[in-house]
């Protein structure tokens, strides 16, 4: 066992060789902590299960999962990167980058919902960057990780009715209110994600977690011209237009909201499209 990556709430990663070779690769294992807990094990199981079934160039591919003297694993590639969570505390983003990142998520999604599954937790802690090499260019290379709260299309709910599971300041309203999740659940969370890269704010934030909920039910998101008045109108029209309140009004697929987003873009001049359009930090309400 190698070095220990990180953690999360059901398990930590290590990084982890293969028996006789050099390859490096990253070994999720549960938490002792909450390994005894059914509902835990399920869930931990159904993100291996996912995970195994999903082929993708934007999704983390696995090679094994299994249990092991009562230890739960999923064996994966290892990514060196960070999260775009990470990423995030200390650069900024500008269109041209946010586009870059959302063509890759976007697909990403497409494929999942295409293979019937829901991920249910997009956000920047879930997306990791990593920097490679394409025709001596470098360019960011991104991956949705952590299915752990991915659900089947149309499947029954381990947690149960009226329970909700996600991030609150990433949850769409239906999500919220325990309602039927959809894939444009997950692109409401996606937009959620392309407006905070670029003002660096998020649409909905207080300081306590049933506050955000009950404003991602109730209230609108800002208009970005409002944190930014020179922010692109374009632009603004696209990513408001999958924060849209009620799914059928969003994008219905997440390739859909890439390509608006790609052609506002070309809207732009080639200044505004690498334009920092980051807006002062606003006060968290109580």
């Amino acid at each position: 066992m190698g070095d220990k990556l990180g953690s999360g709430g059901m398990g930590s990663v290590y990084e982890v060789f293969k028996p006789g070779q050099s390859e490096r690769l990253a070994m999720k294992l549960m938490l002792s902590e909450v390994a005894s807990k059914e509902e835990y094990r399920k869930r931990f199981q159904r993100e291996a299960s996912v995970m195994e079934t999903l082929h993708h160039p934007n999704i983390l591919h696995v090679h094994a999962t299994g249990e092991e003297n009562a230890v739960l694993y999923i064996v994966m590639d290892l990514i060196k990167g960070n999260s775009l969570s990470d990423m995030l505390r200390r650069q900024r983003f500008s269109p041209r980058d946010t586009s870059l990142i959302l063509n890759q998520i976007a697909q990403a999604l497409d494929y999942a919902h295409d293979m019937g599954v829901l991920h249910r937790d997009v956000k920047p802690g879930n997306i990791l960057i990593a920097y490679r090499h394409q025709d001596e260019q470098p360019y960011a290379h991104a991956y949705l990780v952590d299915f752990g709260l991915a659900k089947a299309l149309n499947s029954i709910s381990l947690t149960g009715t009226h329970v909700s599971l996600g991030t609150p300041e990433y949850m769409p309203p239906e999500q919220v209110l325990a309602q039927t999740i959809t894939a444009q659940s997950d692109i409401y969370a996606l937009g959620i994600v392309i407006y905070r890269m670029l003002v660096g704010q998020l649409p909905f934030h207080a300081k306590r977690a049933d506050l955000v909920a009950q404003m991602q039910i109730e209230k609108n998101p800002p208009a970005l011209s409002s944190l930014r008045p020179d922010f692109p109108t374009a632009l603004e029209e696209v990513v408001l237009r999958a924060l849209e309140k009620k799914p059928e009004k969003r994008y219905q697929v997440a390739g859909e909201f890439s390509a608006a987003f790609a052609h506002a873009l070309e809207l732009l001049s080639p200044a505004a499209r690498d334009q920092d359009f980051w807006a002062a930090p606003q006060p968290v309400t109580s």
